[in-house]
This record gives C-alpha cells, sequence and structure tokens, in this order.
C-alpha cells in the first residue's frame, strides 16, 4: 500500500496541505515535503524538504515517464542534493529510490505507484489553488499535464 502526503512548511512546522490555512508568502517557491510510504516504509520523509511548488511537477514527469514506457527515471530536489529514481523491474514493478544522507527504496506495483501520485498531485494542486487561487495561471501548465495523465489512467 502507498500513502502519500504534502505538507506546507509554516513557522518550522509540516503541516498537512489539507489543513494548512495560512497565506503562502511567494507562489514559486513553497517551501514543503512530501511524504511517501510503502507497505509502511517511509520512502521520502516529512522532514526532508524543499521547493514543493517545484517537486510535484518533477515528480509528474516521472509519472509521465513511466506511462510512456521508461524504464528508468531519475530527477532532483529543486534546491536539494537529493536525488529520487524510478526504475520498472519484473513484473510491472517499480524500485523507488531516494538518496541523501541516507538511501531509501522501495518496490511497489507500477500502477499503484501511478495511480497513488496522480491522486496526491490532485490533493496537492486542488489545495494550493484553495489557498491561493490566484496561482492557477502560474500552475496552468502542470494542471495540463496532470489532466492528460488522468485522462490516460482512466
Amino acid at each position: 500500500m502507498i500513502q502519500i502526503q504534502t505538507f506546507i512548511m509554516h513557522d518550522d512546522m509540516f503541516i498537512p496541505i489539507t489543513d494548512f490555512q495560512g497565506m503562502i508568502k511567494d507562489r514559486n517557491y513553497v517551501p514543503g515535503s512530501i511524504e511517501l510510504q510503502v507497505d509502511g516504509k517511509v520512502i521520502m520523509a516529512r522532514n526532508v524538504w524543499d521547493y514543493i511548488s517545484d517537486l510535484w511537477p518533477y515528480l509528474l514527469h516521472g509519472i509521465e515517464a513511466l506511462l510512456d514506457g521508461q524504464r528508468e527515471w531519475e530527477t532532483y530536489y529543486p534546491d536539494q542534493p537529493i536525488s529520487l529514481a524510478f526504475k520498472v523491474i519484473a513484473n510491472n514493478r517499480v524500485a523507488i529510490t531516494i538518496d541523501y544522507s541516507e538511501k531509501k527504496s522501495a518496490v511497489c506495483g507500477k500502477n499503484e505507484l501511478v495511480d497513488s501520485m496522480l491522486s496526491a498531485a490532485d490533493v496537492f494542486f486542488s489545495n494550493l489553488l484553495r489557498i491561493d487561487p490566484d496561482s492557477a495561471q502560474d500552475y496552468q501548465s502542470t494542471l495540463g499535464q496532470l489532466n492528460r495523465l488522468k485522462q490516460r489512467r482512466k
């Protein structure tokens, strides 16, 4: 089972984006984190933060790469020396690896990963637009990509 939750960093605390009621100081640099667990194992930890307004679009590119049949995909966090990789292995399973001060990895089903990521991205962007409705123009391209990817899953 995959669980993904996005947090906004506010006053040095991580607040679930679904609960956040404050203002975003700079919509181009929204600090926060994405926590990703596979079968209870934390792969992307809440305390490993960066600009989630950039990290989510990076992750959508990774999901698109998987849907396009790429067997390997890697990116770095926007402003941290942290790598994140997806690698398709036997039986339509994907190894997720994050490498920073320590390396963590887990294996899950490709379809489950894609569906979980798209759902979590949808939660992130819908809440970002709730918090800052004026940001819709800034994320128009990414929102279009998210909608196209969701259509491919139907």
